[in-house]
């Protein structure tokens, strides 16, 4: 079977209905979470979103006041000073919230290699899958430390998928290491794969396996 590139560049999911539409232009257009940003979370896009955001905000304050003057409690304020101020507190905010879904999501990595260690496959598949699943929910699937848990779930997941019913097409692969498919459809093939161990007994090898080992 075809390896998962480690550098995986996925597509935002698509809109449906009025109420998704409204969200993704909020999202793109106003707080600037693009793609581009998502598969790399660095501190200095953090930075560049913030930048962004608040030329947006100055910028339409001046195209309908046709100045920058702001008035705090009777203080003139000078416009590059606050404009800097509320920079950095975007910057800071959108920081924080970086490093909470990132110390969540080391402790599921953290699981993931301890399961691993033990050598207990059915369970380190398990963490495997959720870990990458709220990888992809959290849009924090481009991080370098976690690629090869993300590309190995895939993997497992796709390969299990070639056996169902109803198999993804053979260019799945491809398609994903090219950037033609989204966080959304990759989820669900995780989840289903999830889903299905965990209302399943371990198979026959495993028990066969548990009996030779006892």
């Amino acid at each position: 079977m075809k390896k998962v590139s480690k550098r995986l560049f996925l597509k935002g999911s698509k809109t449906r209905g009025f109420h998704e539409a409204f969200h993704f232009c909020i999202e793109n257009f106003i707080f600037f979470k693009w793609t581009f940003f998502k598969n790399r979370p660095r501190s200095s896009f953090l930075l560049t979103r913030s930048l962004l955001i608040n030329s947006l905000v100055y910028g339409a304050y001046y195209a309908l006041f046709s100045h920058l003057k702001f008035l705090i409690m009777g203080i003139d304020i000078d416009p590059i000073l606050l404009f800097t101020g509320s920079t950095a507190l975007g910057y800071w905010a959108m920081s924080r919230d970086f490093h909470q879904r990132s110390q969540y999501l080391s402790s599921l990595y953290n699981d993931v290699i301890k399961a691993e260690a033990k050598g207990n496959e059915r369970e380190a598949l398990m963490l495997k899958l959720n870990f990458s699943s709220q990888l992809l929910t959290m849009d924090l699937w481009g991080h370098r430390l976690y690629s090869w848990v993300l590309a190995d779930a895939i993997e497992d997941a796709y390969s299990w998928n070639t056996k169902s019913e109803n198999p993804l097409p053979s260019d799945f692969i491809d398609n994903l290491n090219t950037g033609k498919l989204s966080s959304g459809e990759v989820r669900n093939l995780l989840i289903q794969r999830l889903q299905v161990l965990s209302k399943s007994p371990a198979s026959v090898d495993e028990r066969q396996h548990l009996k030779v080992v006892s």
